[in-house]
């Protein structure tokens, strides 16, 4: 489970980028990966750069539950730091 320790990078799946694209049609999680492909984020400060992005507030339950999607289909990885 990805939570607020951390930081996330994007990964591509052992699909790769075609099978990546299919399923990235949620536009929260592509603009996760969008934000992910330029540089690695601590959680939070990804989910504050989504919402001034989007000039309104990501509920946290729906922010995670992107996260935790992606990470389970190989997207992105969580590094511990410490």
């Amino acid at each position: 489970m990805i939570d607020g320790r951390g930081s996330i990078r994007w990964v591509y799946a052992d699909g790769g980028p075609s099978d990546a694209m299919e399923w990235l049609t949620s536009g929260l999680r592509r603009d996760i990966c969008v934000l992910l492909y330029e540089e690695e984020w601590r959680a939070q400060s990804l989910k504050s750069a989504l919402e001034k992005r989007y000039d309104r507030r990501v509920k946290p339950d729906r922010f995670y539950g992107a996260l935790d999607a992606l990470n389970s289909k190989g997207f992105v990885e969580k590094r511990v730091e410490g």
